[in-house]
């Protein structure tokens, strides 16, 4: 990696539907070196490329992160990881993401809604009967930047 991967890096994280072309122009690449250290960092770097979704316009205007404190051991005697927990929070449809995470919790869960009655619905309904799910605390993203 060097400063001409960093521009070419920045300019798709900021649009990643620009063409080389267009990426040349604003970073005074040469394109044709644009186009090979995309290829590149495909190889290397770049995860996938993305979209940013206006979730208000899908009629999913909340979002709300959900701190999860898992069990270890369950009840009956077995155990569970925090990896299966993640995967079976994760299979719900509302459910953007789950990290597993340092602290006084778990994970964290990054849930989309419809209206404060879904959101309540996922959570007490499906999240906290997840098999080695303790308790959860919600946090309501009141703006997005």
């Amino acid at each position: 990696m060097n400063k001409k991967d960093d521009n070419i890096l920045n300019e798709l994280k900021k649009n990643s539907r620009l063409t080389t072309s267009q990426i040349a122009k604003k970073t005074n690449i040469p394109i044709t070196t644009v186009h090979n250290r995309i290829l590149k960092l495909k190889d290397d770097v770049i995860k996938k490329f993305t979209v940013e979704i206006n979730y208000e316009k899908l009629g999913l205007p909340l979002l709300a992160y959900v701190l999860v404190s898992a069990f270890n051991a369950l009840p009956s005697g077995k155990s569970i990881s925090q990896e299966d927990i993640a995967k079976k929070i994760k299979k719900y449809d509302l459910v953007d993401s789950v990290e597993i995470i340092t602290g006084d919790f778990d994970l964290l869960v990054r849930i989309r809604a419809s209206s404060m009655e879904s959101l309540n619905s996922t959570i007490t309904q499906y999240i906290r009967h997840v098999e080695g799910v303790d308790k959860t605390k919600t946090m309501m993203v009141m703006k997005e930047t």
